[in-house]
């Protein structure tokens, strides 16, 4: 047993399994099988190991062991011992340096591993979730509130799973505010996805616009189509019988809308032509050249027409996605055993 010691007028001791041991400013430290415990600047230690130091409110770091062999853990606490209630921050490697949890080798700030990762487990079954992350509170119910993060051990793939008072619960993400991005640093929306997005069903839910100060929402359904159509339409005016439309410029309602020049044809292939005459009977056809759509009627009418172009898309994009096949046309049907997985839109 030794200890060095600066030279110290107050230098304390503690009895420990037969032996004294003293500290104050010790420099080295040893000491035999513990029965009671161990203390730097503190004279009675309640527990294996406490850290003291010599303010007037003693901050204190410890070391503890439960008894019961069920039921035993360790763990380390901070607090202001002068209050005995009051807890303080404990801080990890506040001067760099990274934290294992499960490993010796930690890779990042703080590294948890676990071998046993499975989505396929409950968060809150309450006796050994198969995450690596398990954020917990104390809210009643038939089980925990529980939010669980992880990494499959078998096919990779990374989830995270809310559950709680026996059934799953809702994730939710900035609910102050801000956007969410997917494959994307800079999301300029609520949702940006830089890549493809599937989904079995899906709607627009917004407030009911004829009455905004009540509960009262609104859904429509979203169209869906076996081809990656697109949807222009406007209205014109012939003049003795015909009108030519710039469909990149007449698409949308107001000039500041407007698409640059070259776009429709750039974007589009197959395009298919809807006509009404909104004033008569008399029959109106029509013809696209690029972006632009040129109207007759049989009859020098100057009547008001109704217009609607339908095409599909043409566009790098689409033809690189693994939904659709090398001309850009959608894959409608495929094995859930060879599901294409997500990919990111091709760079530009």
């Amino acid at each position: 047993m030794s200890c060095e010691c600066l030279a110290n007028d107050s230098i304390s001791h503690h009895d420990v399994g037969g032996y004294r041991v003293f500290y104050e400013d010790c420099v080295d430290v040893a000491y035999a099988p513990l029965e009671r415990g161990v203390g730097v600047h503190n004279a009675v230690p309640a527990v294996t190991l406490s850290l003291t130091n010599t303010s007037t409110q003693n901050t204190q770091l410890y070391e503890t062991v439960n008894s019961s062999i069920t039921s035993s853990f360790s763990a380390i606490q901070a607090s202001f011992i002068s209050t005995g209630t009051t807890y303080n921050t404990l801080a990890l490697n506040p001067n760099g340096g990274n934290v294992g949890v499960g490993t010796t080798g930690p890779l990042a700030p703080i590294h948890v591993l676990n071998a046993t990762g499975n989505p396929a487990s409950s968060p809150d079954d309450g006796v050994a979730p198969n995450c690596h992350l398990l954020l917990r509170n104390t809210k009643t119910g038939l089980s925990p509130y529980s939010l669980a993060l992880g990494v499959d051990q078998t096919t990779g793939v990374g989830y995270i799973n809310a559950a709680g008072n026996g059934s799953l619960q809702s994730v939710c993400l900035n609910t102050r505010g801000g956007g969410v991005g997917i494959g994307t640093t800079t999301p300029s929306a609520t949702l940006q996805v830089n890549g493809s997005l599937a989904k079995s069903s899906g709607t627009f839910d917004i407030g009911h616009p004829l009455h905004p100060d009540t509960n009262k929402r609104l859904v429509h359904s979203f169209i869906e189509g076996p081809r990656c159509d697109l949807i222009y339409r406007g209205k014109t005016t012939l003049v003795n019988g015909s009108a030519v439309v710039n469909i990149d410029k007449e698409c949308t309602h107001s000039p500041e809308c407007a698409m640059d020049e070259g776009t429709f044809e750039a974007l589009c292939a197959n395009p298919q032509i809807f006509l009404q005459n909104n004033q008569s009977f008399d029959r109106v056809r029509g013809v696209i050249a690029g972006a632009t759509l040129t109207i007759t009627c049989e009859t020098p009418a100057a009547v008001e027409i109704g217009w609607m172009v339908i095409a599909e898309r043409a566009d790098p994009f689409i033809k690189q996605w693994d939904r659709t096949n090398p001309d850009g046309y959608l894959i409608t049907q495929y094995s859930s055993a060879e599901a294409p997985v997500a990919s990111a839109a091709p760079s530009e």
